[in-house]
């Protein structure tokens, strides 16, 4: 698969993972084991690296126009009903952008 699609796909998961448990965090909700809190933050640095890795191997404007696109498809995509279903599946898309981001940096 074209490497360009895997970080779009790796970025969209963790953010919107991180996105979520950073809204349930304000909100006082805390997951009752501490593996999703590692799960968490190596997602947020498997993002981090996403970003990274597209200014180091694409054209500058490329990570910036994911990240923007991301991020205005993330507040339509992430109201109150949906919030619950992402919250949910946040480890998971956490898992996935670990791997996604350990594919593509170890390519």
């Amino acid at each position: 698969m074209n490497t360009l699609a895997l970080m779009i796909i790796g970025l969209s998961s963790g953010m919107i993972a991180s996105y979520s448990e950073t809204v349930a965090g304000r909100g006082g909700i805390q997951r009752e084991h501490s593996l999703f809190a590692v799960i968490t933050f190596l997602s947020m640095i498997s993002t981090f690296s996403l970003i990274i890795w597209g200014f180091m191997n694409l054209n500058w404007w490329i990570p910036i126009v994911a990240f923007l696109g991301i991020s205005i498809l993330q507040a339509f995509l992430m109201g109150r009903t949906r919030f619950i279903f992402f919250y949910a599946i946040a480890p998971i898309l956490g898992l996935i952008t670990i791997a996604l981001a350990s594919y593509i940096w170890f390519l």
